[in-house]
């Protein structure tokens, strides 16, 4: 074995005798020196071989050294003892194994071992990559590899199978979940060509999984997988509902029966007596106790607020504490009628509104002309749709519109007026009609009325409501309309009619020509009210329609279960409690007597000026933690005060969304 030669006075032994190969290349970078060649002590890096950690000579020729840092960037790596080179030893194995044929030629990494270090780095990088060292690697892997039982094949291929299953199936649930959410139809004309299955095309290419599971013979797309699939979502969804209720305890019903595209009713009979039996059995299913129900919403039809065989009446002898609410927005809905059927002036203005929003949205050319006047009188419109002939309180933006694009509409009647128009005559007449001052009247006195009900009608819907909300904002409506009842506010709108007057060029409003009353009438005729002039006759029709949406809304949300409502609220409310109706309260609706005494008068004492439920609640709830466990019973009452619901409309207005034509009759 060659002599170990010195440097700096240690033997290159002080270096590398028993240290790892990271300790070997951490001294290198310490000492900043090249090691001499020719050390054959041993490492532990392998462990087990001491031979392939001999250090070899130089290259002689041109005093090349050998780099330690090949042998850490090829493990296969060994020192051949006798010529001072190197060989590799997966090929040798491979060889001595016949895993591989005897390469023809000389191979020095296989034979005689490589020593040229001038070209070292090169060619060690080489013979890792080549086909032979590669191959070599991959049979003697595969021969060290322990052998597979059959049965533990199977069962490795069966989980693979089983997961490729669960990530293809997760693929097409979503695809479900996210159609149906946006309200997309599954299916087209067949079962091929329907959104659902392009959808799963599509994912394809970031899925390739899906490739071959929508290969199989049967890949589970069917009509009726994909029902089921989206009967499971509807039925994972509900049970989120059904826990999130269970955990509140106590809850109310809404129900408003209605049909889809395709005028299909939702259940087989409408009678009082078989949709409560439907509501029981739906609740028995959800696990929803009855004796938890505290509140019913809905419309007025006979069938579900009879007083006798009618929904809330049969589901109040179940459990007599559920309060019923005719949906406040349906009410609302009804008081607006009433005044536009009462009051003709707005009962003919929004007629000829609405033949005006026909008139328009028929004919793209009438829409072209419209928008043409409007850019030639520099008039920024907007557009005049049709009303809605169920939902009164969504009118207001074709009445501003109206008042908006006035003078564009005079001159758009006209013009159409004059055309070889079928439409023309209608033209005309509504002309006449838009050129009169009284109309205009009409038009200003219909956005008095219906602006602050829309406004009221949106917070009715709103996802956070309450009835005791629903009750502050109606009466806040009430009390702005009362006050535009007032005479200075009736001026501020005939001054407005007058400048509008000299504007338009409009016909200013007069007296009604005085009909001859024959005798079979004689005797009602001091009932007939005479005015002096056309100021006090759009005066009265002013205030008779104000006080009538006033009056309307008062009656028709005066209902007999919210007066009970406000019996729970005044506990609440009143400093000064009525210990008698405090009892009986506790007695129905089982709460400790001398608790929520207590603490109702702590809670008076806490914010002692609150006027509405709503204000207090919101007091309530900036409340710290430990303060409101000190109020348990008083936090039970605000629960039974919001729990009662105060309007349908919000949940069964987006049917059509979930119900679309192209669903309903493709039977999804």
């Amino acid at each position: 074995m060659a002599q170990i030669p010195k440097r700096g006075g240690k033997k290159i032994d002080d270096y590398f005798t028993k240290k790892s190969r990271d300790e070997i290349e951490v001294q290198e970078r310490k000492t900043a020196m090249e090691p001499k060649p020719g050390c054959s002590s041993t490492t532990s890096r392998s462990g087990d071989d001491v031979n392939r950690c001999q250090i070899p000579k130089p290259y002689q020729e041109n005093d090349r050294w050998f780099n330690f840092q090949w042998l850490l960037d090829h493990p296969w790596i060994i020192v051949n003892a006798t010529n001072d080179g190197v060989t590799c030893s997966t090929c040798v194995k491979s060889v001595e194994l016949k895993l591989i044929p005897i390469p023809s030629g000389v191979n020095p990494f296989i034979a005689d071992g490589f020593g040229n270090w001038k070209k070292g780095k090169e060619r060690l990088s080489r013979h890792e990559n080549s086909e032979q060292h590669q191959t070599a690697s991959m049979k003697l892997a595969s021969l060290l590899e322990k052998p597979k039982q059959i049965s533990t094949m199977l069962s490795s291929q069966l989980k693979v199978d089983q997961e490729m299953a669960r990530k293809c199936l997760r693929v097409m649930l979503t695809s479900i979940a996210y159609l149906g959410k946006q309200g997309i139809s599954i299916r087209g004309h067949n079962d091929e060509d329907g959104n659902y299955m392009e959808l799963l095309q599509l994912r394809r290419n970031d899925v390739p999984e899906l490739n071959s599971w929508l290969r199989r013979t049967k890949p589970l797309t069917s009509h009726d997988i994909q029902n089921e699939m989206a009967d499971l979502i509807s039925k994972h969804v509900l049970r989120g509902i059904v826990e999130k209720i269970q955990s509140h305890k106590e809850f109310s019903l809404i129900v408003e029966e209605t049909t889809d595209f395709s005028g299909k009713e939702q259940t087989s009979s409408t009678t009082g007596e078989s949709i409560c039996a439907l509501l029981q059995d739906a609740l028995t299913r959800d696990g929803l106790d009855t004796s938890n129900l505290r509140g019913q919403c809905y419309d007025g039809a006979s069938n579900m607020s009879g007083k006798f065989i009618g929904v809330q009446r049969l589901m109040k002898e179940v459990e007599g504490r559920a309060l019923y609410v005719h949906c406040l927005n349906h009410c609302l809905n009804l008081s607006l009628q009433d005044v536009t059927k009462s009051v003709p002036l707005i009962r003919d203005v929004l007629q000829w509104i609405n033949d005006v929003g026909v008139l328009l949205n028929r004919s793209a050319k009438r829409l072209d002309l419209f928008a043409q006047i409007a850019i030639d009188q520099n008039v920024d419109v907007n557009a005049v749709r049709p009303f809605c002939p169920t939902r009164w309180t969504v009118r207001v933006r074709s009445i501003a519109a109206i008042l908006k694009s006035y003078s564009v509409l005079l001159e758009f009647l006209e013009e159409l007026g004059n055309q070889n128009d079928a439409n023309a005559p209608v033209a005309r007449g509504l002309l006449s009609q838009f050129e009169k001052g009284s109309v205009y009247f009409g038009i200003l006195l219909c956005r008095s009325i219906f602006e602050p009900t829309e406004e009221l009608a949106r917070a009715l819907q709103g996802p956070q409501i309450s009835l005791a909300g629903s009750i502050e904002a109606a009466l806040n409506v009430v009390h702005f309309l009362d006050n535009r009842k007032s005479q200075e506010h009736f001026e501020l709108m005939w001054d407005n009619l007058y400048t509008k007057l000299e504007q338009f060029n409009l016909i200013e409003p007069t007296l009604p020509k005085a009909r001859k009353v024959t005798s079979r009438y004689a005797e009602s005729i001091e009932s007939i009210k005479i005015f002096e002039s056309a100021k006090d006759l759009h005066r009265y029709v002013y205030n008779q329609a104000h006080q009538m949406i006033i009056e309307e809304i008062n009656r028709r949300f005066n209902q007999p279960d919210i007066q009970e409502y406000e019996k729970l609220e005044r506990l609440i409310l009143q400093p000064l409690l009525d210990e008698d109706s405090l009892v009986s309260f506790c007695q129905i609706y089982e709460f400790d007597f001398q608790k929520l005494k207590c603490q109702l008068c702590m809670i008076h004492q806490t914010f002692p000026h609150q006027s509405t439920t709503m204000e207090l609640v919101e007091n309530f709830r900036s409340l710290l933690p430990e303060t409101k466990s000190m109020f348990s019973e008083v936090s039970k009452l605000f629960k039974l005060l919001l729990v009662v619901p105060a309007s349908a409309e919000r949940s069964f207005s987006l049917l059509r969304r979930i119900k679309t034509y192209l669903r309903s009759t493709m039977t999804e």
